[in-house]
């Protein structure tokens, strides 16, 4: 099952250390969403910024959308 997190913040992080925490989940982190562009194509916790929230619709993993966990 692949992750992705929304939001780039503390809570965000924190919920990013729990997935790689979690030895069946850390590979399937994909990165981060923010509506923030600056955030775009930086990295949090060594995962991208992949986008913001109109990633879930445009891109061609948006079958993980019922696997966002919203942070913020």
């Amino acid at each position: 099952m692949k992750y992705i997190v929304f939001g780039t913040g503390g809570f965000a992080r924190e919920v990013a250390w729990i997935v790689e925490s979690a030895p069946s989940l850390s590979q399937d982190l994909l990165g981060f969403l923010d509506d923030d562009q600056e955030r775009h194509g930086s990295t949090v916790n060594g995962f991208p910024v992949l986008g913001g929230s109109e990633w879930i619709a445009t891109d061609r993993r948006a079958s993980c959308r019922e696997r966002v966990f919203r942070a913020v």
